[in-house]
């Protein structure tokens, strides 16, 4: 992480304004971050034991803001947590293959703490568009749900991104570094450092790419406009398609009657015929 850290103090233009901490742990790492001298430090932390000690950590500071208790992708009130033998390894993920990578890591059990959506957390104070913001996720087994459950209009106003990942997923319905590198940089990040001191995860961060969002921005709303046009080209095809049947419809309803008309006149004609020949055939009588 020094690495990281180095990397944002050194090459941050402006100080950095709100800093998010998504797993901040026991408070072992807090000098490090205060270092940086964020405007306002805002801690979440799942694990029980943790979250306690980072809280006495905090106490008396009021530029840090802790939440003791899990950031989720989902909309919910508690979550799951399992608990390991190596705490900073917990996750509200099962393990899968973390057991591969360091085998004599258990499952101590689980445990049900608070929880709130991402998409809250960040949004409890209004973040400046022209501040320098750091969003940092080290939840394990988490970080593409977290981003995925983010939308670019939010996630946007953070201009480094620091995750916690590994080569390989470690935990259910995780995704490998790889993978989360392509999603971050479809959405306009760049990976700048990285630090891999801990085994098996790797610590990378991402820096937003200002003209790399404006293009994929460009090309969001091309397509959206390009969808559009061909959604009125399809409803006018259909409505047009619609609009012939009911002309043949009303030709063929035409046809009908006009030849319903022409029997029933020729029907007159004949009784008329009828009419006069007996009408006649009395007179000469």
């Amino acid at each position: 992480m020094n690495t990281l850290l180095n990397h944002l103090r050194t090459q941050s233009t402006a100080p950095l304004a709100h800093t998010f901490i998504i797993g901040a742990g026991d408070g072992s790492q807090l000098t490090r971050w205060r270092e940086l001298s964020s405007e306002q430090l805002h801690l979440a932390e799942a694990h029980p034991a943790h979250a306690k000690t980072l809280q006495q950590h905090t106490q008396g500071q009021p530029q840090e803001h802790l939440y003791p208790g899990a950031i989720t992708a989902n909309t919910q009130e508690t979550a799951t947590l399992h608990l390991l033998t190596l705490p900073k390894f917990s996750s509200l993920n099962a393990p899968s293959g973390l057991s591969q990578q360091l085998p004599n890591i258990s499952v101590q059990g689980t445990e049900t703490v608070p929880a709130q959506p991402i998409t809250a957390w960040l949004t409890q104070t209004e973040l400046d568009p022209n501040a320098t913001h750091t969003l940092v996720i080290n939840a394990p087994g988490q970080a593409h749900a977290l981003l995925n459950a983010t939308p670019n209009a939010l996630l946007h106003a953070f201009t480094w991104i620091m995750v916690s990942t590994a080569d390989e997923a470690l935990y259910e319905n995780d995704v490998d570094s790889a993978t989360l590198e392509i999603a971050l940089t479809q959405r306009g990040y760049a990976r700048v450092a990285e630090d891999d001191a801990t085994y098996p995860t790797v610590e990378r961060l991402y820096q937003r790419q200002p003209s790399v969002i404006e293009r994929l921005t460009l090309t969001a709303e091309r397509d959206a406009l390009a969808k559009q046009l061909e959604a009125a080209r399809t409803n006018a095809k259909n409505e047009t398609e619609k609009l012939a049947k009911q002309l043949e419809e009303a030709r063929a309803n035409a046809k009908s009657e006009t030849e319903k008309l022409a029997k029933e006149l020729e029907e007159s004609r004949v009784i008329a015929r009828r009419e006069t020949t007996k009408q006649s055939q009395a007179l000469e009588a």
